[in-house]
């Protein structure tokens, strides 16, 4: 398994040389055929179980040889929250799929940084764009971002930007709204900062 994995990773992974860390680009989910096809088929229904079909701002990690884990950004009644989820073992790599079970946290946040996170998604996803050059990427973690923009759902994703670049400060930030999903000890405030930066960059 692993073997084939590592082949695929070689011929589906096409990504801009040169423009994948600046902009999203648009998400290709729907054009997957054969085992992969399969393996997202089995693993969304999973991963997004209790999320909200029509996300405010939703954000999927696919690491090559790890577990999976997404958050939503949701709003009930008033309140705010990130939910959090992830799988017990990595879903591609799981032999027995049907053993695979998802742990679900969530924490509630600001209606402050409720919107932050949606301007954040919002202009992300508005700026998404196809690539203009293509090269191989190997190994590495996919990233999805979706959200309900305008009245639709517009669905992205970027492959291992560089950390410092545009793309690479979006997928940490990311990742640290994920941990605050998990209750985790990472400060509201801060990302909140670090959201604000990111949007001036974005928008220059």
């Amino acid at each position: 398994m692993k073997y084939i994995f590592c082949i695929l990773l070689t011929y589906i992974y096409i990504l801009t040389a040169s423009g994948q860390d600046k902009y999203l680009k648009p998400s290709e989910l729907n054009s997957e055929t054969g085992i992969l096809k399969d393996y997202y088929i089995g693993l969304f229904p999973l991963l997004y179980k209790d999320f909200s079909d029509k996300p405010s701002a939703r954000y999927t990690l696919i690491p090559s040889f790890s577990s999976e884990f997404a958050f939503s950004v949701e709003e009930k009644a008033n309140h705010f929250f990130i939910n959090s989820n992830h799988l017990s073992t990595s879903y591609w790599y799981s032999k027995n799929k049907s053993k695979v079970k998802v742990k679900h946290a969530s924490t509630e946040i600001t209606k402050d940084f409720y919107n932050r996170i949606l301007t954040l998604f919002n202009i992300a996803l508005k700026q998404t764009r196809q690539p203009e050059e293509k090269t191989m990427g190997f190994d590495g973690e996919t990233s999805y971002l979706s959200a309900v923009v305008d009245g639709h759902i517009i669905n992205a994703e970027t492959w291992s930007p560089d950390q410092t670049s545009h793309m690479g400060l979006l997928v940490e930030i990311c990742k640290k709204l994920y941990l605050i999903g998990l209750g985790k000890s990472t400060s509201q405030t801060e990302v909140s900062k670090e959201i604000d930066q990111l949007l001036i960059e974005l928008q220059k």
